[in-house]
């Protein structure tokens, strides 16, 4: 079955595989693109030194842009990255915020009403976004915006959202100037080992999906990349359309093991997401619930590739990503459709 690219193709209908495969080239085209903005032409006096935190605002693929800027940066930026997802400003946000509203369709109605809240504050503000309200609403009232390109299903848009965050933190002069060169080269690397073209024997993506068919998806990884857990469970929902629990070293060991080492109703999956620069202290948390994942369910380890953060976290995703469209296929089903999103919506 997912050996035949044709029969891939013919589940896969409205072509997500393709726009997977896009990633490393949108990459290319979202820093290029982000960095046209020009913050001292809108706020003159926003020097870095008076950003105090930087907030990311943003629902489902659009707020993920910020959880992945906010892992990547964790060691490196002095100052702290919080990503909001909901409709409430945090009562902290200030004058010395930098806040970057993020919205794929501009028309999100909970990241319009930080937009809203944010002006009423007069915090130094972004868009993000490819039109919509939300674009309207920032150039009648003289904020920047970064017009990403339309026509993507948001969650296929990453690439987009992600790196016109983190460009802004480096037009803000919060981060040294990015060299994507590497990460491209790393992704499109993948991007042939993943391809519908490349056989099962030795497609890690391929061979994921069919050890997930039919059970319930676990995803671990460490804290540091803790975003590519979560966007491992979305592209689990939104393109295989199945549940999916997602969660992190140390916390799970808190917690998820408990219920790890007691009687479990279903049958699961732990997908154990890797990467070389473990500390010793979670290895050693790591080892011992894989003893227990093994005896309890099926353990999946999913290696991270490259050297930087940023390539290491995409890396991962990447492979999440072409995962959850192999399992839709795997399940016949096309990976592209969220009708339950879109009924949501029109009843709202």
């Amino acid at each position: 079955m997912l050996d035949d690219p044709d029969y891939i193709k013919k589940i896969d209908s409205s072509g997500m595989i393709e726009l997977i495969r896009r990633f490393p080239q949108d990459i290319k085209s979202a820093v290029g693109n982000a960095r046209d903005l020009d913050l001292g032409l809108f706020y003159p006096d926003l020097a870095p030194e008076k950003i105090t935190n930087v907030v990311v605002s943003g629902m489902g693929g659009s707020g993920i842009s910020g959880e992945i800027v906010r892992d990547v940066l964790s060691e490196e930026i002095g100052i702290p990255i919080i990503v909001n997802k909901s409709s409430r400003l945090p009562a902290f946000v200030s004058n010395s915020t930098l806040l970057i509203v993020v919205s794929y369709s501009g028309n999100t109605e909970e990241t319009l009403q930080v937009f809203h809240e944010g002006q009423k504050r007069k915090v130094p503000m972004v868009a993000v976004t490819s039109g919509g309200i939300l674009e309207d609403e920032a150039r009648k009232n003289e904020v920047p915006v970064i017009r990403m390109p339309s026509g993507y299903p948001p969650r296929t848009a990453l690439p987009h959202l992600l790196f016109s965050v983190y460009i802004t933190l480096e037009k803000a002069e919060l981060i040294e100037v990015f060299d994507p060169s590497r990460t491209i080269k790393t992704l499109r690397r993948l991007s042939t080992l993943l391809s519908p073209n490349m056989g099962v024997s030795r497609n890690p993506a391929k061979q994921c999906a069919l050890k997930l068919r039919n059970l319930l998806p676990h995803i671990y990884v460490w804290e540091r990349y803790g975003a590519a857990a979560d966007r491992w469970r979305t592209q689990l929902n939104e393109n295989s359309k199945v549940m999916a629990i997602s969660g992190v070293f140390s916390e799970m060991s808190h917690n998820d093991i408990v219920g790890w080492a007691g009687d479990i109703n279903h049958k699961p999956a732990a997908v154990l997401l890797r990467a070389e620069n473990e500390p010793p202290a979670i290895l050693k948390r790591m080892k011992y619930t894989s003893r227990l994942f093994n005896k309890k369910g099926r353990l999946i380890e999913v290696y991270a590739e490259g050297e930087t953060p940023m390539e290491k976290i995409l890396s991962l995703i990447y492979i999440g990503d072409f995962t959850s469209a192999y399992l839709a296929v795997l399940r016949e089903i096309d990976p592209t459709p969220v009708d339950a999103i879109e009924d949501l919506k029109k009843s709202l």
